[in-house]
């Protein structure tokens, strides 16, 4: 999913503010939220999720990138996790 600078997501929670890297199945955006703190958000290529060429391979691609999500979500340090 592509997503555009200030398209707001999750009900208006984040606010995109540009790409910041693509990957063989991602792309990872800088995002900030109401009180402008930042945050790096992740998503799936649309290519991975609608072409053709990717279906033998998409339900691994769903598997690695919910893998990547819960490791990340288990992550913590002082400098980089807000209050």
């Amino acid at each position: 999913m592509v997503w555009q600078a200030e398209q707001s997501l999750y009900g208006n929670r984040y606010t995109i503010q540009k790409a910041i890297g693509k990957g063989g199945f991602g792309i990872t955006y800088l995002a900030q939220d109401g009180k402008g703190r930042a945050w790096v958000i992740k998503t799936l290529k649309d290519e991975v999720m609608n072409h053709e060429e990717y279906a033998e391979y998409r339900d691994k691609y769903l598997r690695d990138f919910q893998n990547e999500a819960l490791k990340l979500a288990i992550c913590r340090h002082p400098q980089y996790c807000p209050d």
